[in-house]
C-alpha cells in the first residue's frame, strides 16, 4: 500500500518558485534550464526589494499625501518579508529537511502497524487542508488589491492620473508610467502572482515541517503506549530492544526540531515582527480609506496576515504540547511491569523535560 506523501503541496509550490533543491530528472538540459530559472528568481526578488525601498524614500523625500506613503510602506514590508524569507530559506537549506520526510514515509511504507499507517494518512491529509486554505487566503488578498487597481485603470478615460498614483505595486520605471500602461499592468501582475507563489512556497514549506514533527511525536506517543505489544510482534518478546529503538526514535526526533529551529528562527521572528508591523500600518490605511473597494482589499489584506501568524504560531505550539505528551503515554504504558526496560522509559520521561525548550523555542 503507497503511503501519501507530507510534502506533495509544498514540493508544488517550491518547483515553481525554483526553489525546489532535489534532482528533478536526469536531462542535463532541463536540469540547467531550472538552475538558470532558480538564479533568476532569486535575482528578482533582490531587484523588486531594492526597487520598492527606492522609490518608497523617493515618496518620503517628496512628502506625497499620507495614503500612498502608508501604501507603499504596507507593499514594501510584505514583499520584503516574502522575498527575504525566499533567501534566508536558500541560505539556511530549508528545503533540504524533506529529505528526512522522505525517509520517514519510506520507512512507513515498509511498517506493519495499520494504527500507525492510518494516523499518518490522516496527517496527510490535514496538512493538504491546512497549505490549500493557506493559500486560497492568500490568493483572495491578492486578487482584492490586483482588482482595485485594475477597475481604477478601466474605469479611467484618460491614462494620465497614473503619472503621480501608482498602478499595484509603487515600483519605479524608466519609462513614464502613464503612456505605458500595458506594460505597467504586466510588469504588476507578474510580480503580484510571484509574491503569491513564493509566500505559499515559504508558508506551506514551514507548516509542513511543523506538522511532520507533531505527527512523528504523536506516533512516538502511539507506539510507547503498546511497546510490549510491539517487542511481541516484531522482537519475539525483546522488550529492551523496542524500548531503545523508540529511545533512539525520540532522540532523532529531538534532533530534527533542534535543526528545524536553528535553520527557522530567524525566518519565523522577521514573520512576527513584520507582519505585526504589517497588521498596524494596514489597520492606519483602511482608517484612511473611504472607497468600499479600497476598505475591503484591506481587510482581506490584514486577514491574510492574521491568519498567517495563527497558523504558524498554532502549530509551533502543537509541537510543545505533543512533546510533553510522550510523558503522558510513558505513563499510560506497561512500563511498570517491567524490570530493566521500565527504567529505559523513565529515561525517555527524564527527556521530555528537554524537549520543551526546543519545542519551545521552535
Amino acid at each position: 500500500m503507497e503511503t501519501a506523501r507530507l510534502s506533495k503541496v509544498p514540493e508544488l509550490f517550491l518547483l515553481l518558485c525554483g526553489l525546489w533543491p532535489f534532482k528533478i530528472t536526469n536531462n542535463i538540459l532541463f536540469t540547467k534550464m531550472y538552475n538558470f530559472y532558480t538564479k533568476y528568481q532569486l535575482i528578482s526578488y533582490v531587484s523588486v526589494i531594492l526597487n520598492l525601498l527606492l522609490n518608497l524614500v523617493y515618496t518620503l523625500v517628496k512628502r506625497n499625501q499620507p495614503e500612498r506613503i502608508i501604501s507603499s510602506l504596507n507593499m514594501f514590508i510584505i514583499v520584503f518579508e516574502i522575498c527575504l524569507k525566499v533567501v534566508i530559506f536558500q541560505l539556511q537549506k530549508v528545503p533540504l529537511m524533506f529529505s528526512e520526510i522522505s525517509k520517514y514515509e519510506a520507512a512507513m511504507r515498509a511498517s506493519n502497524d495499520a494504527q500507525v499507517r492510518k494516523y499518518y494518512e490522516q496527517e496527510v491529509q490535514y496538512c493538504r487542508r491546512v497549505n490549500i486554505f493557506q493559500f486560497l487566503v492568500t490568493f483572495f488578498a491578492c486578487s482584492g488589491f490586483a482588482h482595485i487597481s485594475i477597475m481604477r485603470v478601466v474605469a479611467s478615460e484618460d491614462m494620465s492620473e497614473f503619472k503621480n498614483t501608482p498602478f499595484m505595486h509603487d515600483l519605479w520605471y524608466p519609462f513614464k508610467r502613464e503612456k505605458h500602461m500595458p506594460w505597467v499592468m504586466t510588469v504588476a501582475i507578474l510580480c503580484d502572482t510571484q509574491g503569491l507563489f513564493c509566500n505559499a512556497a515559504s508558508q506551506s514549506t514551514l507548516i509542513c515541517l511543523m506538522i511532520y514533527a507533531r505527527t512523528r511525536l504523536i506516533i512516538l506517543q502511539i507506539r510507547l503506549k503498546k511497546f510490549d505489544k510491539i517487542a511481541q510482534e516484531q522482537y519475539h518478546g525483546n522488550a529492551e530492544r523496542a524500548i531503545k529503538e523508540l529511545i533512539n526514535e525520540h532522540q532523532d526526533l529531538i534532533k530534527f526540531v533542534q535543526l528545524l529551529n536553528d535553520r527557522t528562527k530567524y525566518v519565523l521572528l522577521l514573520e512576527f515582527i513584520l507582519n505585526s508591523l504589517c497588521v498596524a500600518s494596514g489597520t492606519l490605511q483602511f482608517l484612511i480609506i473611504d472607497t468600499p473597494a479600497g476598505r475591503l482589499s484591506t481587510f482581506c489584506l490584514n486577514f491574510y496576515i492574521v491568519v498567517q501568524i495563527f497558523i504558524l504560531s498554532w502549530h509551533a505550539n502543537e509541537i510543545t504540547e505533543q512533546g510533553l505528551g510522550v510523558a503522558a503515554s510513558i505513563a499510560a504504558s506497561n512500563w511498570h511491569k517491567q524490570n530493566y526496560e521500565g527504567g529505559l522509559l523513565i529515561h525517555v520521561h527524564h527527556e521530555t523535560e528537554y524537549w520543551q525548550i526546543n519545542s519551545t523555542t521552535t
